[in-house]
């Protein structure tokens, strides 16, 4: 394994944060500018990212009226809270600005509401989050399918991929190369539970192959669940260098598959919203090309129950009345307020319940009035089934105690894509113990959510 100590966890937010930040600037400016005043706000082109939009917006003493969609599948559900509706439909809407966030079809979108009557940079305002994000999104024209700048870039890419996979078949020569450029611990745990019938062996121990990461938890995970020969690659050696030479080279990358759906194309993410495709599915059927269903081979974690009541007598936590609330998903950011998570807590207290936050880093602090809980990955399912409970928004963590034996409730989001449960949900993959409570929040009717999750307890 490579011995290079960079922090590839924030090497991986960093584009994202950068993003954002630009994004918090262009409206800001736009609202400094005046065009929001005594307008409501739409927000077209967003559904992916609206809650970090909508922080934003929040930060700026403002709020979001309206989100418009051009997908019927996103149009009369809840996002936030907020009923989506048709991009049409914004012509019957009165008093309204409309922001279109910079994203794959920013320019058909601004076609479409300037054929609708809507005035460019007076009615609508098209933001790309700042200069970078705006250049590589520009150099489109109705001739031209990308920009000789972006082809360019494109092609570097390229030759650093490829240049860098030629040294790893050198140090590995004749093995296989899974690239999980995906920095997320549920990806990888749903990927090695059909790898070992891939490779026609019975666990992951046994997979004789090299596995690429690109995130410090997923390299700790991989190595947990048994994979003995792992990179650790930058996210944009893996993300762009390794997927644009993959795209351009083909087979003359014979060695190399990706281990993810996405990345290479769109193909199958355009079924997500159109099908009934699952998380699995995207595993057993797209990136191994199962004819036939196969069934999950299920990792075993450590033991190490010393440890682990050491901690809960340390943390003066409950064995067998311990919950375990696990608020944070990655980037996805659940619509619970801090005064829900705090009724759910003290009801729970009243109950007899102890209670800590699973916190996975600085980032993540402890819920008000909960123990804090720095769970190592190979201890997740011992902890859990000492605490007994556990109630976490859909996440990847969730995936490592599907089959914990503890009783779990997992939060769902109505329109939100990292939160699907039609999509992520334990039932409809088939995946986990069978036991796993899953609830949705509707972001309408969270306070009923929360007397729910409570009936269960």
């Amino acid at each position: 394994m490579r011995k290079n100590t960079s922090n590839y966890d924030a090497a991986w937010l960093g584009e994202r944060t950068e993003y954002f930040e630009g994004m918090y600037k262009d409206i800001l400016q736009l609202k400094e500018s005046g065009v929001f005043s005594g307008k409501r706000i739409a927000i077209v082109g967003c559904w992916n990212n609206a809650a970090e939009i909508n922080n934003i917006i929040g930060k700026l003493n403002m709020s979001i009226s309206i989100i418009a969609d051009n997908n019927p599948n996103k149009q009369g559900i809840s996002r936030l809270g907020i009923i989506s509706q048709s991009v049409e439909s914004l012509t019957l809407e009165e008093n309204i600005v409309i922001l279109v966030l910079n994203n794959l079809f920013w320019r058909d979108i601004q076609n479409q509401l300037l054929k609708l009557g809507f005035i460019e940079d007076s009615d609508f305002f098209v933001v790309f989050g700042g200069q970078r994000f705006q250049l590589e999104s520009g150099g489109f024209d109705e001739t031209s399918l990308i920009s000789d700048q972006v082809w360019s870039k494109f092609c570097l890419y390229a030759k650093k991929g490829y240049r860098s996979y030629l040294e790893l078949t050198q140090k590995y020569p004749g093995l296989p190369i899974w690239l999980m450029h995906q920095p997320s611990i549920g990806d990888l745990y749903i990927f090695a539970l059909f790898l070992p019938t891939a490779m026609s062996v019975k666990n992951t121990a046994d997979c004789d192959c090299v596995l690429v990461v690109t995130k410090n938890s997923t390299r700790k995970l991989a190595e947990v669940i048994g994979f003995k020969t792992i990179e650790m690659f930058s996210f944009e050696e893996g993300h762009y260098n390794w997927l644009a030479a993959m795209r351009i080279m083909g087979d003359k990358m014979p060695y190399v598959r990706n281990a993810v759906y996405h990345g290479l194309n769109a193909v199958f993410q355009s079924l997500v919203w159109n099908t009934r495709v699952t998380f699995r599915d995207s595993f057993t059927k797209y990136v191994f090309h199962f004819t036939k269903e196969v069934e999950p081979i299920y990792p075993q974690f450590p033991k190490r129950s010393d440890i682990v009541r050491a901690e809960f007598e340390k943390q003066n936590l409950k064995m067998g009345k311990t919950v375990i609330i696990s608020p944070y998903a990655g980037h996805f950011e659940a619509t619970i307020s801090s005064e829900q998570w705090q009724r759910l807590i003290k009801s729970l207290m009243k109950k007899g319940y102890s209670i800590c936050t699973n916190c996975g880093g600085p980032n993540e602090p402890p819920l008000p009035g909960t123990v804090p809980a720095f769970i190592e990955l190979q201890d997740c399912v011992e902890f859990a089934e000492t605490a007994g409970y556990f109630i976490g928004v859909r996440s990847g963590f969730c995936d490592l105690l599907c089959m914990a034996d503890c009783q779990k409730i997992v939060i769902y989001e109505t329109g939100a894509p990292a939160a699907s449960i039609d999509y992520f949900g334990f039932e409809s993959m088939g995946i986990g113990d069978g036991k796993i409570i899953e609830v949705i929040n509707d972001c309408i009717r969270t306070d009923e959510l929360i007397d729910q999750i409570l009936a269960y307890l």
